[in-house]
């Protein structure tokens, strides 16, 4: 209902808040999906100069957090007020812890719904992202970047 009407009316008015909005979802997705590129990059490359999974992993989703934080705070929220009252530290900090609730989020669902209701773990997982996903925009919007 409203919330398909708000949708409609944003992407027909794109100088809208709302579509300003949904701008800043898709490109918060968009990088998202350059951060799932990077963590396989690196993790590929660490496992192929012999460094163990554990380790390996670690890297791979720290160094993919980062990637996603500088594009996001110099692409798709470089206009937010935020980022001229904070330190680009304290955005990184920021970024980083809500990145971590995202991830025991997403991990938390792909376990429970694998474990507890059996559904296959590659669904599950898509189920934990998408989840993941919806956490750390709007938690980055207002904790990060400073939509209050």
């Amino acid at each position: 209902g409203q919330v398909v009407d708000i949708a409609a009316h944003s992407f027909v008015h794109h100088e809208s808040a709302a579509w300003r909005e949904w701008k800043k979802v898709f490109k918060f997705g968009i990088v998202g999906l350059s951060g799932v590129v990077v963590n396989l990059g690196v993790l590929q490359i660490l496992l192929m100069a012999g460094i163990s999974g554990y380790i390996s992993l670690f890297f791979a989703i720290a160094i993919s957090i980062l990637n996603n934080f500088i594009w996001n705070d110099f692409w798709t929220f470089r206009s937010s007020p935020q980022r001229r009252v904070t330190s680009i530290w304290q955005r990184l900090w920021r970024f980083y812890t809500v990145s971590a609730g995202g991830a025991v989020i997403n991990y938390g669902i792909a376990l429970g719904l694998t474990s507890l209701v059996g559904m296959n773990l590659v669904l599950s997982d898509t189920v934990g992202i998408l989840v993941g996903f919806g956490w750390n925009f709007l938690v980055n919007r207002r904790f990060t970047w400073g939509r209050r």
